[in-house]
């Protein structure tokens, strides 16, 4: 009988790659972006502030280190070429650093807090027990302020129970009786602050008024309290040829009558501590005559005067 074997052979290939090669390929891996980095997952940056945000590409060796910053909500947090933000608005939002060939990137997220309303001292006390609503810009309707003062009458230690506001651009009539029948119902007072801040953060000027005093009076009373605009650095250069180049400046948006006598609050040169050193002056502005004010003066311990008055428009601290 014949046996027939069946055998299998193998064959192995050897492959031998040249040393150029492998130190290209190895060459290669070093040049190419792997990962980004931020500094910081998480940062804080204050309306009118900046603060710089670095991006690393990774390795080190790669080729091209360049970045592109870019921001969710730029209505929030600017942000420019280098990774330098700045505050815009309270909120928060997403900066994404991402590499040239768009293929990674890394993210952080930027908060810009509310600028505190503590930093006027009226009479050493504290404005924790006001109801502080952020949102500026804007008139100030019924159905907004009443819900507003019943939530600080429930809440209030003392009375009058303190409503802050920062950044409202006016005040509605209605939106004033609404804020003492809501008062009245709770057997309460309510004292209204209208804050217009600085855009580094902290108050500039406060309006504070007693809505029960508004009575039957129509239209919307303007809110604004300012002693840094670009109108106050004009006037300034005016007084400055007056021989008033020291004088503090307080810009009422309310032209005319407040309908009431209202509490009017500025920031003034800190030089200028003792009421008695200072005369408030009414300016008219059409024609630049200056008028003396009768008024109570108060310089709180941060700086700020006080006085009482019916009537807006431009005041002058010399």
């Amino acid at each position: 009988m014949r046996h027939i074997w069946a055998g299998v052979v193998s064959a192995v290939l050897v492959l031998t790659v040249p040393v150029g090669l492998q130190a290209s390929a190895a060459t290669d891996r070093t040049k190419t972006v792997r990962s980004v980095e931020i500094s910081t997952d998480t940062a804080t940056v204050r309306v009118g502030q900046t603060r710089t945000l670095t991006a690393y590409v990774l390795p080190a060796t790669a080729e091209d280190q360049e970045v592109y910053w870019d921001i969710s909500d730029d209505e929030i947090v600017a942000v420019d070429g280098d990774g330098i933000l700045t505050g815009v608005s309270p909120g928060t939002a997403t900066v994404t650093a991402t590499s040239a060939d768009g293929k990674r990137r890394a993210t952080c997220v930027v908060t810009v807090p509310a600028a505190a309303v503590a930093g006027l001292a009226t009479d050493g006390e504290e404005d924790a027990s006001s109801t502080a609503a952020l949102s500026g810009g804007e008139r100030l309707h019924a159905a907004t302020l009443r819900a507003d003062v019943e939530r600080a009458l429930q809440t209030a230690a003392n009375s009058p129970a303190k409503v802050t506001y920062q950044g409202k651009s006016k005040v509605s009539a209605a939106a004033l009786r609404a804020a003492d029948y809501a008062a009245r119902e709770a057997n309460g007072t309510v004292e209204l602050r209208f804050d217009t801040l600085f855009a580094q953060g902290g108050i500039q000027g406060r309006l504070t008024v007693n809505p029960a005093l508004y009575g039957d009076s129509e239209g919307d009373i303007r809110l604004g309290v300012t002693t840094q605009s670009a109108y106050i650095n004009t006037l300034r250069q005016t007084l400055q040829a007056s021989g008033y180049g020291d004088a503090a400046i307080v810009h009422c948006e309310q032209s005319g009558s407040y309908g009431m006598m209202v509490e009017i609050a500025a920031k003034v040169d800190e030089s200028k501590p003792d009421t008695g050193s200072l005369t408030l002056w009414a300016y008219d502005p059409a024609t630049g005559g200056m008028t003396p004010v009768e008024a109570a003066l108060r310089v709180d311990a941060n700086s700020y005067v006080h006085f009482a008055t019916d009537v807006g428009g431009v005041y002058i601290l010399a």
